[in-house]
């Protein structure tokens, strides 16, 4: 949609109303936050900007909380990020909703194995950092460690992985 209080603006992403709502909270507005870079997934990311991976999730979980609070509630939020093989949309996306409440699933009971999806509550902007180097050391655990540069070449990226357009995939 177009017009104000549609979108809000951050330096490497931006926050919009999720169309799905939140079940379990009293407003169930939930937000999404997107890089403004096109990434398909947390393993994308891992893959082909490894050296801004934590710098960028550390934007989205604190303009992701500080865009709930003001705009849709005050207090903690949950954070959800879909693991890449359990994607709904090919866009890396953030889902921050109300601490209590649940949105596509998210987040995960005790027992559901941990490649769906990473789920953490925040209460604080100064929150963002920790949580990016949790939601980092999950994607590391997934999909391997992290590399200084993106890939060079096919063998380093490995057969049958997503890259960015007119780059090989073996």
């Amino acid at each position: 949609g177009c017009g104000a209080g549609v979108t809000w603006d951050h330096p490497s992403s931006v926050t919009f109303v999720n169309k799905a709502q939140a079940q379990g909270c009293a407003v169930q507005k939930a937000l999404l936050t997107i890089p403004k870079s096109y990434y398909i997934d947390m393993k994308f990311l891992r893959t082909w900007c490894p050296w801004k991976m934590e710098l960028l999730l550390r934007e989205m979980f604190e303009f992701g909380l500080i865009t709930y609070n003001q705009h849709v509630a005050p207090g903690p939020v949950q954070h959800c990020i879909h693991a890449a093989n359990h994607v709904s949309i090919s866009w890396l996306h953030l889902h921050t909703f109300c601490h209590d409440g649940t949105v596509d699933g998210m987040p995960m009971r005790p027992t559901t194995p941990p490649f769906l999806a990473w789920c953490a509550t925040m209460q604080a902007p100064g929150e963002s950092v920790e949580l990016a180097k949790q939601a980092v050391a999950w994607a590391v655990r997934l999909y391997g460690p992290l590399f200084g540069r993106a890939p060079r070449n096919c063998a380093e990226m490995g057969c049958n992985q997503p890259g960015p357009a007119d780059f090989c995939s073996c």
